[in-house]
């Protein structure tokens, strides 16, 4: 499933210069890793978190460029995030928290909003079993950067 979201971002979006290239293949590395340990292990690496700072890079609004000391309260919230945790069993919040201070109001409620609506789809769901709530986050946050 990782795989056929990165074939298909890769496929749908064009960066225009080597650095939003770049860093759309750390975002994508980042997301894949951060999902697949969500699904599996059911927790999230707080270090992986740092994988979402090119993110003002590739989002329409990006807050971190306009306001560089909200950009470093983010990376310095990640640092203390990692320092603090050996691994995150509720990473969804955090990890929310930093899209919506690096990709801003509009693309935070689009991620969410298409995450649920994906969840919503998981049998795991409707057999009352624990759902890794990242892996749909991590789509959601993909598919509104391409709208």
């Amino acid at each position: 499933m990782c795989e056929l979201t990165c074939g298909t971002w890769l496929a749908l979006y064009t960066p225009l210069d080597l650095t939003e290239w770049l860093a759309s293949l750390v975002l994508l590395t980042g997301l894949s890793a951060m999902a697949t340990t969500d699904w599996y292990a059911g927790w999230m690496n707080p270090l992986a978190l740092t994988s979402l700072l090119p993110l003002p890079l590739i989002a329409l609004s990006p807050l971190g460029i306009e306001q560089p000391a909200l950009f470093l309260l983010v990376a310095g919230l990640l640092s203390l995030i990692t320092l603090l945790s050996h691994g995150l069993g509720l990473g969804d919040l955090e990890w929310l928290l930093v899209v919506l201070l690096l990709a801003g109001w509009q693309c935070y409620w689009q991620t969410l909003l298409i995450g649920c609506g994906l969840a919503l789809t998981s049998p795991k769901l409707w057999h009352r079993q624990p759902l890794p709530f990242l892996p749909y986050l991590s789509t959601g946050l993909l598919v509104s950067l391409l709208i």
